[in-house]
């Protein structure tokens, strides 16, 4: 008995599953009467296969698809949605009348499908920064799947730094490629060129003395081809005591360009009494800035060669300058 139930059980298995694949292959077959032409259409998506029966997808639809009576007048055309692009619309046998078109028109004679292939349609922005350090260009709207190469061109003066989404590098390339499968927003970053400055730096002393007195000054003035980008920055001592009231040097020091400026200064007055004047401020050290950042510390130059106190002295170096 058990195993006539166990049969039995098997054979309504067995007749499901045959019903329902015959089912299924039903549900993809279309009656066609006699006299009658079956125009058919098939959307694709991105590669993919949509639908075989429905003429309308989120990427896009199709039309003219159904029955016709033989000699009739057919249209059948595939248009995109927004944010899609049609790729191809064609007559599926190969026939060449209808491969490069949206739409096409014929007599109904025997049984056509059309395929409709639609692909997804991302943007690409592309921007540069700042926009005086160069050109970007390489953006717009592409398909899924498709190659994009950006190219960043640096203008005079600039260097390109990269490629940038959001905080992510992604190359320090000038061309950057890759395959488009989504929406993107890219910027090519620029940055000042680093160059080699050469500069002359010319230093004064002048001065006077006699028994009781004593007094001299130090200018200086450096020309550079960065004009207002580049500065010094001097730094120094001053002392003084307490009967002076005269002109003091007041550290830092800051020097512009082909800008002749006072940075030293000695001044000693004696009376063999017991009051004495005097004030001392002395440069020890100085950074040259390029944009604000050092490009270069030194020690005092100059400062101390001076043998000729009391007349007027003149130095000039020069010195090459390298931007960090």
């Amino acid at each position: 008995m058990k195993t006539l139930k166990k049969i039995l059980w098997l054979a309504a298995v067995l007749l499901c599953i045959v019903s329902c694949s015959k089912e299924e292959v039903t549900e993809k077959v279309i009656e066609v009467p006699e006299g009658k032409v079956l125009v058919e259409t098939e959307i694709v998506v991105d590669g993919v296969i949509q639908s075989k029966t429905r003429a309308s997808s989120d990427a896009g639809s199709t039309t003219g698809d159904g029955l016709y009576d033989e000699g009739d007048d057919v249209t059948v055309a595939a248009t995109a949605n927004e944010g899609y692009e049609l790729v191809k619309f064609y007559d599926k046998s190969g026939d060449a009348k209808y491969q490069d078109q949206s739409s096409y028109t014929f007599k109904a004679k025997i049984p056509q499908t059309f395929k409709a292939e639609f692909a997804r349609k991302y943007t690409i922005t592309v921007s540069a920064s700042p926009t005086a350090g160069g050109t970007v260009s390489g953006g717009g709207t592409y398909r899924s799947g498709k190659p994009c190469t950006l190219t960043a061109t640096p203008n005079a003066g600039y260097t390109f730094d990269g490629w940038y989404e959001g905080s992510t590098k992604l190359s320090s390339n000038t061309s950057y490629s890759f395959t488009v499968s989504s929406n993107r927003t890219i910027i090519g970053k620029f940055a000042v060129a680093k160059t080699a400055v050469s500069l002359i730096i010319t230093t004064e002393r002048e001065g006077e003395s006699n028994n009781t007195y004593q007094e001299w000054d130090s200018y200086i003035l450096f020309d550079s081809s960065l004009g207002s980008r580049m500065k010094f920055k001097i730094y120094g001592d001053t002392s003084s005591s307490e009967y002076y009231s005269g002109p003091i040097v007041y550290y830092p020091v800051i020097v512009n360009a082909n800008t002749r400026i006072w940075y030293e200064y000695y001044y000693f007055f004696s009376d063999y009494g017991d009051r004495e004047e005097y004030s001392s401020s002395s440069a020890s050290s100085f950074d040259i800035l390029i944009d604000g950042t050092i490009a270069q510390s030194l020690s005092k130059p100059l400062s101390g060669h001076h043998n000729k106190v009391y007349e007027t002295d003149k130095y000039k170096i020069s010195i090459t300058v390298v931007e960090k």
